[in-house]
């Protein structure tokens, strides 16, 4: 069995990962696995070097908690444009650069977890695509922009933290 079979089984759907201390990195070939994967957890891990792009590949991608690691990079704007993705945490890494402007109409984001990373730049105003957002959370990072009033078309965010 590759090892690519060993992380992500063919035809899983439900990948939780979480604190396992892994530090493995991606293994090539592993992106064939992917398609069926709608839940996936690595957070409470070891993990470093940047998300992969291969995460991008799976439409039935739902869930993406990479929480708690030592993730770094500029986030993949393939994640930010993702149509399916209801859950995005990326909290507590090391990702820096700006926040992708490249959040679609058809954006499906109920959560977005960016907390203490190394961001910076202005709050992208495509984020207001995202009308089934709840939980915005861009605290501990280094954004410079005025409170983002482009956001109250989102009746239904109830949690915005910017501090």
């Amino acid at each position: 069995m590759e090892a690519s079979n060993k992380i992500f089984p063919v035809h899983s759907s439900y990948l939780d990962y979480l604190s396992n201390n892994f530090s493995f990195t991606f293994p090539s070939g592993v992106s064939t696995n992917m398609s069926f994967i709608v839940f996936l957890s690595q957070s409470k891990n070891n993990l470093s070097r940047s998300i992969p792009q291969f995460l991008c590949n799976s439409s039935q991608l739902l869930v993406l908690d990479v929480s708690y690691n030592h993730l770094n990079g500029m986030i993949t704007e393939c994640l930010t444009h993702s149509g399916s993705i209801a859950v995005l945490n990326l909290q507590h890494n090391k990702f820096y650069g700006n926040i992708p402007d490249k959040f679609p109409v058809s954006c499906a984001l109920s959560t977005l977890d960016l907390n203490s990373n190394k961001l910076w730049g202005l709050i992208p105003k495509s984020i207001a695509n995202c009308t089934s957002l709840e939980v915005l959370d861009l605290r501990n990072n280094h954004v410079d922009d005025a409170f983002p009033y482009f956001l109250n078309i989102i009746s239904i965010l109830c949690v915005l933290v910017l501090r």
